[in-house]
């Protein structure tokens, strides 16, 4: 089963002002009636609130009576690109067809930016010499600079470019989570603008990140720390201590955004030596979860690894592999090394990671990453395109977003998958993927709708890639210089 946290981020204070239907004009001599209008209000009040889903069944409302209104087309197809479903690419030739290139042109634009294309920057030029006064194409740029890491840049065009495009909360979601862990005051004070304008939906990760930091600093003076190895079924497992005896089995999940360890055991949690916690009421929820569950926050001091103030949060779960998942960033200041064959897990400082590294004599890959909320984003080719993929060591061997698969052409076979004694219908892809060097067959994998790492903002990914590829090296997240290290065995 996926360990992947599932984005529960629902809204907290919303009204229709989160979108604007009068950011893109209509097409000239199509004027909206009341009860279109009424209607597309409707819709993106839904989209804003985070309710995609409601918003394309009024969308689609309006459509069966009237097929060819290409703004609710334009819309619907945005909601397709933002949730990487393939039905996108089919919106995009319904407006070809009724001769409304623009809108047709700036979803394929996005398209590009939400697979992580390196397409993208050309195509962008071009849309940036056609369509010089399009605030979404405006937007895409600005998604793509902020990605890049001009933060600076990105903050100071933030308010014009959500005051200009038709989601309005976007931009504020984008630079929140974009710029979180390397800048955790100025997302704050992004996070608060967009509360007081009501364009905000971000409230149960704002409330967790507030919590995690309101704990006291890690303390570790750890130059190289190995650590126990231990088996989580499919996953890459250490066993911690803390200070007063307890003992844990956790795997590592770089799918657990946010830089902490998530407990699913709250007698367990409650155990770990530390300060009294904070109580987040339905704070947490996996995807595995009918719905959000208390979570309870506490900064716990541990002997192995000897580190004081590591950020603990535990509630009631179900995991049976493990007592729980860490981020790689849960470690402050520490990259890790994860050695599956020889069982072995390595904690290093820069400098220690910096000396190692200098006697490695073996072939090795260094592989540039991609950093949003503690999720890390790597280049790889499909098909012979270079596109961005997640990094999920809590995941299965490789899974592949619908969007992905059609804009790619990537083959896929029909066949069927237990689970909890019932057999599913599923859709697997059958293809190689090129990581620097490396060329993979996954031995395993599936085409979902589920896009892990994406936060309806427009930057996501093609897929994500497991434990199955990493299995076969001794891998280091090197959070110094935002690098993949893939050591052949």
């Amino acid at each position: 089963m996926s360990l992947r946290i599932f984005a529960a981020i629902l809204s907290l204070l919303l009204l229709p002002e989160v979108c604007r239907m009068d950011a893109y004009p209509c097409p000239a001599g199509s004027e909206r009636g009341s009860r279109e209008k009424e209607i597309l209000d409707s819709a993106l009040s839904k989209i804003g609130s985070g309710e995609i889903s409601s918003g394309l069944v009024l969308i689609d409302s309006l459509l069966k009576h009237s097929s060819q209104n290409s703004y609710a087309l334009y819309l619907k197809g945005e909601c397709f690109i933002l949730s990487g479903r393939r039905e996108a690419l089919a919106i995009i030739d319904s407006l070809r067809k009724l001769n409304m290139d623009e809108y047709a042109d700036v979803l394929d634009l996005k398209t590009y930016l939400f697979l992580g294309d390196s397409c993208f920057r050309g195509k962008l030029e071009e849309m940036k010499k056609k369509y010089p006064a399009n605030f979404e194409v405006k937007l895409s740029e600005w998604l793509f600079r902020l990605d890049n890491g001009e933060h600076k840049w990105a903050r100071e065009h933030l308010d014009e470019i959500s005051g200009s495009v038709i989601f309005r909360f976007l931009p504020y979601q984008a630079f929140y989570l974009t710029v979180l862990s390397a800048d955790y005051n100025q997302a704050k004070a992004v996070a608060e603008t967009a509360m007081d304008k009501k364009l905000f939906r971000m409230g149960k990760t704002y409330r967790l990140q507030e919590a995690l930091h309101s704990l006291p600093e890690a303390v570790c003076d750890i130059y190289e720390e190995e650590l126990k190895y231990a088996e989580c079924g499919p996953y890459f497992g250490i066993e911690m201590e803390d200070s007063s005896g307890v003992k844990l089995k956790v795997s590592l999940d770089t799918g657990t955004g946010g830089g902490f360890f998530s407990i699913h055991n709250r007698l367990l949690g409650e155990k770990i030596s530390g300060r009294k916690p904070v109580c987040l009421k339905d704070g947490i929820q996996y995807r595995y979860m009918n719905s959000a569950r208390d979570a309870f926050i506490k900064a716990g001091n541990f002997k192995e690894p000897s580190i004081e103030n590591i950020p603990i949060l535990y509630f009631e779960g179900s995991l049976t592999s493990s007592d729980g998942v860490f981020s790689p960033f849960a470690f402050k200041s520490l990259s890790i090394s994860v050695d599956p064959v020889n069982r072995k897990v390595t904690l290093r400082s820069k400098a220690a990671l910096k000396e190692y590294l200098s006697n490695l004599k073996n072939h090795h890959e260094e592989i540039k990453y991609v950093e949003r909320f503690g999720w890390v984003f790597i280049p790889a080719k499909l098909q012979g395109r270079e596109v961005l993929m997640m990094v999920e060591t809590g995941s299965r061997d490789v899974n592949f977003n619908s969007l992905a698969v059609e804009r790619y052409g990537i083959p896929v076979l029909k066949s069927t998958s237990m689970w909890n004694g019932r057999e599913y219908p599923v859709k697997r892809p059958e293809v190689c993927i090129q990581i620097g060097s490396i060329t993979y067959k996954p031995e395993d994998g599936f085409v979902e709708d589920f896009v892990m790492g994406n936060n309806m903002y427009g930057l996501a990914a093609s897929g994500d890639i497991g434990p199955a590829f990493l299995k076969n090296y001794k891998f280091t997240i090197d959070p110094f210089e935002k690098r993949l290290i893939l050591e052949k065995q």
